[in-house]
């Protein structure tokens, strides 16, 4: 890894003495830590149940800080009491144990250790701990990093290690205590990405905001869409190609032959915040988790655009991404991250198809062809179905037209028709494990035989290239290595604990070749090796 050296800068904002300050175990006795103000009201903010009448909360558990070192404390926070932690660790609403304000119905308990909720350094190599429980998240940083991360304080709130950003927010952290993610990612609107782009320039492919309090799930902003050959093409900001509506509202580009890549513009006034134009960045990406990457994977594939979004492919009357045009159609046997479990043919999504797994646990499928004209349904494993295929890496950049051979076949739902499935509220008492809920089609025979699903259609690169013509770049000259600015949101200056963690999550998913399960896959895992990534201060 290369050494960052740090430098010394010295900056003070009106809240920095709102932050929550760690405590050694050793000095926690009777000097509780206490909650001002803000963290009161963050609290009530952040755990209002919409909708609702008076003040009602959910119980979720907040950690004050919750980015601590092993050697440190933190407290618990939440409001409303429940049994769950009456069992491991009582908290009080009686003033007492760092409870701040007695009978507010708030209960709290300050100096909790890692020991006390039985944590052990189990991630990345023994060099952090997580504890999670909904929304509710401590990240423990092994002190044997303490001092040992570098990092580059850029002022103005912008600070930088090898493997992630950090940007603080200041007041605009508001945004992010109503849960509105759209101001802090939107590419007119981002003070954030302003800032790190006009520190570093126009060399990032990408940019990912994470904040660093989970909400908004994941989501990407399509900014510059200039890779010829692969069915979204156009500026769709500016709307231009295919992103240019005719006269009465109707998209322009409605079949192949619209797809003309001559005189299509890129950039125009006020596409970004500040005026200018970065002509490398193809798009900003949410990234709402604190710790999953499997979505921030799937938004990845969104770059490709799964297009087109209008005209179609693989034949002029069948789409694969007919169903939302955003995403690849389940009754396709192309296993990727942009493909969700396959839905009931006749009753579509959220009923899902199910099978039993060796263990007899009935889980949501995905198709595979056998080679011989029938299909196996089988249950979806997120290490086998979370990476990108060969068309994907094909229309990434990463692999060679004639290297991504694999052939894929496409169902129409309307003609399928499986054989020995019944639709069932729950599972009759079997174990399950299914993203949709106990209700869906419950499958005893995981065959698809030609009988079950009439016409179906043969595709691959091939048949990409001779409708909307070669990848330009091509192979040769596409990049296999992506410069992604990935930007953690923070109120204030991150904290050295807040660094270690998040240093330690984007270096494993840049730079290992692993799936964990809670994690998600890592970007050499998903791309199968293909292709390596930066997501820290530009190499």
């Amino acid at each position: 890894m290369k050494k960052i050296q740090s430098t010394l800068f010295i900056l003070f904002y009106s809240i920095s003495s709102l932050l929550s300050q760690p405590q050694q175990v050793s000095d926690c006795g009777e000097n509780y830590y206490r909650l001002n103000e803000t963290e009161l009201a963050y609290i009530s903010t952040l755990d209002k149940i919409q909708g609702s009448s008076g003040n009602s909360y959910s119980s979720t558990k907040r950690f004050f800080p919750k980015f601590i070192f092993g050697d440190e404390t933190t407290k618990i926070v939440q409001n409303g009491q429940i049994s769950y932690y009456e069992r491991r660790l009582k908290l009080y609403d009686d003033g007492t144990h760092g409870d701040d304000i007695a009978g507010d119905g708030i209960f709290s308990r300050s100096c909790i250790t890692m020991d006390d909720l039985f944590l052990e350094y189990n991630l990345f190599d023994g060099m952090a701990a997580v504890f999670s429980e909904g929304e509710g998240e401590l990240f423990i940083i092994n002190p044997k990093l303490r001092g040992k991360i570098k990092f580059e304080d850029y002022g103005d709130g912008l600070q930088g290690t090898a493997n992630a950003l950090f940007a603080s927010l200041g007041d605009r952290y508001e945004f992010i205590l109503k849960k509105e993610n759209w101001p802090l990612h939107n590419p007119k609107t981002s003070r954030s990405a302003l800032r790190v782009l006009t520190q570093f320039g126009d060399v990032f492919d990408h940019l990912v905001f994470v904040p660093d309090i989970p909400f908004g799930g994941a989501g990407y902003v399509r900014i510059r869409d200039d890779i010829q050959g692969i069915m979204t093409y156009g500026d769709p900001i500016c709307k231009t190609g295919m992103w240019k509506l005719g006269q009465f509202g109707e998209p322009s580009w409605q079949k192949p032959s619209d797809y003309k890549y001559e005189n299509v513009d890129f950039g125009c006034r006020n596409k970004f915040l500040g005026g200018g134009d970065f002509a490398r960045l193809k798009g900003n990406i949410w990234n709402g988790w604190s710790r999953s990457l499997h979505n921030l994977n799937h938004e990845f594939g969104h770059w490709m655009g799964i297009g087109p979004s209008n005209a179609y492919f693989p034949l002029p009357y069948l789409s694969w991404n007919s169903q939302d045009r955003m995403h690849i159609n389940s009754t396709s046997t192309v296993s990727n991250v942009m493909t969700g479990p396959l839905w009931d043919p006749k009753k579509g999504w959220p009923n899902s198809v199910r099978v039993k797994d060796e263990n007899g646990i009935w889980k949501e499928v995905q198709i595979e062809s056998n080679n011989d004209g029938t299909f196996t349904m089988v249950p979806r494993n997120p290490m086998k179905h979370e990476g990108y295929d060969d068309i994907l890496l094909y229309m990434m950049g990463f692999k060679l037209p004639q290297d991504a051979n694999k052939r894929y076949y496409l169902f129409q739902e309307s003609d399928m028709n499986l054989n020995d499935c019944f639709y069932q509220d729950d599972s009759k008492g079997e174990p399950y494990n299914a993203t949709a809920g106990p209700s869906g089609l419950y499958c005893y025979d995981d065959i698809i035989d030609q009988s079950e699903y009439g016409d179906i259609v043969e595709f691959g690169v091939q048949e990409m290239i001779d409708m909307y013509g070669p990848r330009v770049p091509s192979y040769k000259n596409a990049p296999k290595h992506l410069n992604v600015g990935v930007i953690i949101l923070t109120r204030d200056i991150a904290s050295e604990a807040t660094r270690a963690w998040y240093d330690l999550l984007y270096g494993w998913w840049a730079n290992e070749y692993e799936w964990h399960k809670e994690l998600g896959g890592t970007w050499p895992f998903v791309t199968r090796g293909t292709a390596t990534i930066n997501t820290g201060i530009k190499e």
